[in-house]
C-alpha cells in the first residue's frame, strides 16, 4: 500500500514510517527538515515539505492511497496550526482523489468520565488555544467526504511497542491515561483500511 506521512520526524510519525516499512508498505515521508529522517529503505521516499504551505507537497499526493497526519505542536498560545495544516492536506487529497485519512488529535478535546471534570479544566487552562484549534481541525475533518479516522490520544509515552492496548470507537474509554507512541503507530498501521474505523473517532490507551 502507498501511504504518505505528515509529521514524519515527530515521535508518532517516526514510528509510523518505520512500522509501515516493516509491514512492506511504500512510504512517502513529508518533512520540513528531511535530514532528520535517517531510515534507509528502497520503499521510502523523503520529500521536503511544510503542511502549512500547500504548494510544497500537493504534487506528491498523486497516487497515494492513505494519508497519515501525525502533526503535532505543544503550545500555550493561540494557534491555527492544526486547522490550517489539515485544510491544506484535505485540499490536496481532494485534488488527487485520495480518500483515506487518519489524523492525530488529543483526548483532552472531549474526555469522558472523571477526566472530563478533573483533567479537562486543568489542561484547557494551560493549552486552551491549542485544543480549540484541534477542535476546529476535527470539525473540518468530520465535515469532509473522506474516509477519516480521528485518533484522540491521552498522554504519550516513549515506550516499546506492545500491540496490546484498549480501543474505543465512537465512545470514551473508561480505563487508561497514557499510551506509547509506538502503539499508536501500531494501531494506525494495522487499521489503514479498516472500514470499522471510517468516519470514527478512536480513543486508545495502554
Amino acid at each position: 500500500m502507498k501511504l504518505i506521512v505528515f509529521g514524519s520526524t515527530g515521535g508518532i510519525g517516526r514510528q509510523v514510517v518505520a512500522q509501515a516499512l516493516d509491514a512492506g508498505h511504500q512510504v512517502t515521508a513529508v518533512a520540513r527538515r528531511p535530514e532528520m529522517i535517517t531510515i534507509q529503505n528502497e520503499r521510502l521516499r523523503v520529500v521536503r515539505g511544510d503542511a502549512l504551505e500547500l504548494a510544497s507537497f500537493q504534487q506528491v499526493l498523486t497516487g497515494q492511497e492513505v494519508v497519515v497526519s501525525a502533526l503535532g505542536i505543544l503550545t500555550k498560545e493561540t494557534t491555527v496550526f492544526y486547522s490550517s495544516s489539515m485544510n491544506n492536506i484535505m485540499g490536496a487529497m481532494r485534488a488527487s482523489g485520495t480518500r483515506r485519512l487518519l489524523c492525530v488529535s488529543a483526548g483532552a478535546t472531549d474526555p469522558g468520565g472523571w477526566q472530563r471534570w478533573i483533567i479537562k479544566p486543568i489542561l484547557w487552562r494551560l493549552y486552551g488555544g491549542m485544543y480549540t484549534d484541534l477542535l476546529r481541525m476535527e470539525t473540518a475533518v468530520k465535515a469532509s467526504d473522506l474516509y477519516w479516522t480521528i485518533l484522540r490520544l491521552p498522554r504519550l509515552m516513549d515506550e516499546p511497542r506492545t500491540g496490546h492496548y484498549h480501543v474505543a470507537i465512537n465512545r470514551h474509554l473508561t480505563l487508561g491515561v497514557s499510551i506509547s507512541r509506538s502503539d499508536v503507530a501500531d494501531f494506525i498501521i494495522t487499521h489503514l483500511t479498516d472500514p470499522a474505523t471510517y468516519h470514527a473517532t478512536v480513543e486508545l490507551a495502554n
